[in-house]
C-alpha cells in the first residue's frame, strides 16, 4: 500500500478517499451526497485493497473447477427435468407436488392470518390509525437478452383509512387516501435523492419506505401502521440496530426520517405481510411501484412520478425542531427569573 499512500499529502486526504466519516454529526451538517461519496469512496479503497493481495494461482484454478463442475451439473438437472416434462408425472412425483402445494398454500395462509391478527389489534387498540403500504421492484441489467434488458427500479406507497371492520387481506372496509410512486433516483443533485447508488429490488423497497416517512412528516398522527412484505429492509429502518454493508447511504437516510417521523409524535407499528398473497393494500403498492419503474400503468397510459422532495421536507422539520428547542431554552430562563 505504500505507493497508494503516498499520493495523499495528508492522513486527511487519505481517511477521505478511504471513505472516512466524521462522528457526532447530524444530517444537516452531513448531506446525502456525502453519504453517497463517503460509501463510494470505501467501495473503490476494498477493491483497491483487493487488487494489490498477492494473487492465488491453486485457489484459482480449484475455483474454476469448481465453477465448471457446478455449470455441467446445471445442465444435467435441466437436460433431467425436460426429460421429465416429456413424459407422464409417476404416482410419487404427484403425491410430492400435491404436497408441495399444500405445504405453500398452509405457509402463505398462517402469513395472512399473522397479518390479519395483527392489523385487527391495531385496529380496536387505535381508532383512526392510517394504513401505509409500502413496496419496490426491479428488473436488473442482462446484456445477454435480445435486445439487451435495462435496468430499472420503482416504488410505491399507498395510505388507506379504515372505514370498517379490519377483515382478511383488506377485503374491504378501507380507503385509500393517498397514493405516490416514482423511480429509485441515483444523481446525487437531484431533489429526490435519497441516498440510493443503483437500481436493485433493496433500493426499491427501502425508498419506498423512506418515501413513506416522508409523507408521514407532510401530516400529524398518532399512530400508523407500515405495511411491507421485505423484510430484510425493513429490518434496516426499524431500528438503528446493526451495521449495513450495502447501501449504507440509504439506509442511514431512512434511519434518520424514521426517528424524525417518531420525534413528530407519531408511534409506528410494523406489520409483516406476504408479498403476491392475494391483499389488497400490498397488491396496489406493488401496482404503483411497477408503474414508478415503467412511467406507465397497466393499461400503458404514460404516469408522471408523485414524489415527495426531501430537502424541503427535512429543512422544515429541523427549522421546526430548533424554534422548539429555543422556546423550552426561553421557558426555562423564564422559570428561573420568577
Amino acid at each position: 500500500m505504500k505507493h497508494v499512500v503516498g499520493q495523499y499529502a495528508t492522513p486527511y486526504q487519505l481517511a477521505i478517499a478511504a471513505g472516512w466519516e466524521p462522528t457526532g454529526k447530524d444530517l444537516e451538517q452531513w448531506t446525502v451526497k456525502e453519504r453517497a461519496k463517503a460509501e463510494a469512496n470505501r467501495e473503490k479503497w476494498a477493491q483497491k485493497v483487493e487488487e494489490l493481495k498477492p494473487k492465488d494461482l491453486d485457489h484459482r484454478l480449484t475455483r474454476e473447477i469448481q465453477e465448471a463442475d457446478a455449470e455441467y451439473s446445471k445442465h444435467a438437472q435441466l437436460a433431467a427435468a425436460e426429460q421429465r416434462k416429456n413424459r407422464e408425472p409417476t404416482a410419487g412425483e404427484t403425491e410430492t407436488k400435491q404436497k408441495t402445494e399444500e405445504a405453500k398454500a398452509a405457509k402463505i395462509q398462517a402469513a395472512t392470518m399473522a397479518s390479519y391478527y395483527c392489523m385487527q389489534d391495531l385496529a380496536q387498540k387505535y381508532p383512526g390509525i392510517l394504513v401505509i403500504g409500502t413496496d419496490g421492484g426491479a428488473i436488473l441489467e442482462d446484456n445477454r437478452t435480445n435486445p439487451p434488458t435495462t435496468a430499472k427500479a420503482g416504488w410505491g406507497v399507498v395510505a388507506y383509512k379504515i372505514t370498517g371492520a379490519w377483515v382478511e387481506k383488506a377485503a374491504n372496509g378501507i380507503e385509500a387516501v393517498a397514493e405516490i410512486w416514482g423511480p429509485v433516483e441515483l444523481d446525487a443533485d437531484s431533489e429526490y435523492f435519497l441516498g440510493a447508488r443503483k437500481l436493485s429490488n433493496h433500493t426499491a423497497e427501502l425508498t419506498g419506505m423512506c418515501m413513506a416517512f416522508l409523507m408521514l412528516l407532510t401530516v400529524r398522527l398518532q399512530h400508523v401502521a407500515i405495511y411491507y412484505d421485505a423484510e430484510t429492509d425493513a429490518a434496516m429502518l426499524k431500528n438503528d440496530i446493526g451495521e449495513p454493508t450495502k447501501n449504507q447511504a440509504l439506509i442511514s437516510v431512512g434511519r434518520e426520517l424514521r426517528k424524525l417521523v417518531e420525534n413528530n409524535g407519531t408511534t409506528i407499528h410494523w406489520v409483516k405481510v406476504k408479498g403476491h398473497s392475494g391483499d389488497a393494500v400490498n397488491d396496489r403498492a406493488d401496482e404503483l411501484a411497477t408503474v414508478g419503474m415503467h412511467g406507465k400503468d397497466e393499461q400503458g397510459r404514460t404516469r408522471k412520478p408523485r414524489q415527495l422532495k426531501y430537502r424541503q421536507i427535512v429543512s422544515h422539520h429541523y427549522d421546526k425542531a430548533e424554534e422548539r428547542r429555543q422556546e423550552e431554552i426561553r421557558e426555562t430562563e423564564n422559570e428561573r427569573e420568577i
